[in-house]
């Protein structure tokens, strides 16, 4: 299944759908099997926190990251503060 959904994460964050699956996944799968959704999510931090389904998903990503993963997190949205700020 990560396999098949690693490609689109980023595209199914953003979905009306995708994004319930990237939620379920991560309500469903360990914190190393989401290891591929935190990496999309924190690589594309501004494009994926700045939809208004992506939000919600990077806020569920902060609500499941365990260690390093909610620190891989924070990093992405702490260098992104001023262009995450400016936009409309």
């Amino acid at each position: 299944m990560k396999d098949a959904l690693r490609p689109d994460v980023v595209l199914l964050t953003k979905d009306l759908n995708g994004n319930h699956v990237i939620q379920k996944c991560l309500n469903r799968l360990g914190d190393k099997e989401n290891q591929f959704i935190f990496d999309a999510v924190a690589q594309n931090c501004i494009e994926v926190a700045t939809h208004k389904h992506g939000c919600c998903v990077f806020q569920r990503c902060i609500d499941h990251a365990e260690g390093e993963q909610t620190n891989q997190l924070y990093n992405e949205l702490i260098k992104n503060t001023i262009p995450l700020s400016q936009v409309h």
